[in-house]
């Protein structure tokens, strides 16, 4: 074979690459070569620049939940009905997640919407599923996605939220100023690191045991663009997510100029299922309130 018919040959490989990688994965070179917040420089030691912010104060409250640990149903089998699976292409990755849409959403659109990340070992549709009643009352948007292998890993997830964040911006049924992200457990752990990394698109981060489990990530927080508000639910006895370790992220979130209110559930632990609506309730007003046009959202710009 001659040199320009191998020349040839690399070239076209080469453009049909770069085809398949904007087809496939639209936002991978922007991601790479202009977010100073991109993972892979993060995790290995070139950290933004942090932004300076006033620290504030963490606003607490202690609750009784409404049906004690003892009669918590310790079985939940997650009901997929009005869930809609939808999937897209990351990085070359197939990625499924599920979106509800309560009618009255679907009429009249504007809608906020909340992004629900699943707890490790579940998929979107646990998510979707206890958020359903909350969605109806509130007439919210879902999307429910699917963490890879079933978890948070950050490398692994965070081009995937950013990009159903970006659908969301563009849906014409979303208001774009109030799109949440709220995390159960490990969910919760992701839920906080993509807040923070994508603040200027995010109205307030909610999370029901969840904390910064990696100090790694630590200079992502630090860097936010927006500080917004931040609430986070925690059972006072949670072995896997502890007390102190919750109300460490919350002073990190606070240290660094984020709104932030811690709430305890006495005697509560990490089961969400059978109190679902419950805390979602609570983590949606604290949400709202946070993000109220008269107080909590003078960050935006």
């Amino acid at each position: 074979m001659s040199k320009k018919k191998i020349t040839f040959a690399l070239v076209a490989l080469l453009a049909a690459l770069c085809f398949a990688a904007h087809f496939f994965a639209p936002d991978l070179f922007d991601d790479v070569m202009h977010s100073p917040r991109d993972a892979y420089t993060i995790l290995t030691g070139s950290a933004p620049e942090p932004q300076k912010a006033e620290p504030q104060q963490i606003t607490e409250y202690r609750l009784l939940p409404p049906v004690p640990v003892s009669q918590y149903s310790r079985h939940y089998i997650p009901n997929r009905s009005g869930l809609r699976k939808h999937a897209m292409y990351v990085n070359f990755l197939r990625r499924s997640y599920y979106v509800y849409t309560p009618r009255p959403v679907q009429d009249r659109g504007n809608a906020a919407a909340v992004i629900l990340l699943h707890e490790s070992r579940r998929d979107g549709v646990s998510m979707g599923d206890m958020w359903r009643q909350a969605a109806d009352r509130h007439h919210l948007k879902l999307v429910a996605p699917d963490g890879r292998f079933g978890g948070w890993v950050y490398k692994d997830n965070r081009r995937f939220i950013r990009r159903l964040i970006k659908k969301l911006r563009n849906d014409p049924q979303v208001d774009p100023d109030r799109i949440y992200i709220v995390g159960h457990a490990h969910g919760g752990v992701m839920a906080i690191t993509m807040g923070a990394e994508f603040s200027d698109d995010i109205a307030a981060v909610g999370t029901h045991a969840g904390m910064i489990d990696d100090q790694r990530h630590l200079p992502i927080i630090a860097a936010a663009p927006r500080k917004i508000p931040y609430c986070l639910l925690t059972g006072t006895e949670n072995a896997r997510f502890p007390l102190a370790q919750v109300r460490w992220t919350a002073e990190t979130l606070a240290h660094h100029g984020h709104s932030t209110v811690m709430i305890e559930i006495y005697g509560h632990n990490e089961w969400y299922y059978t109190l679902a609506d419950w805390f979602n309730e609570t983590l949606l007003q604290c949400m709202m309130y946070a993000t109220r046009p008269t107080g909590g959202d003078e960050n935006r710009q």
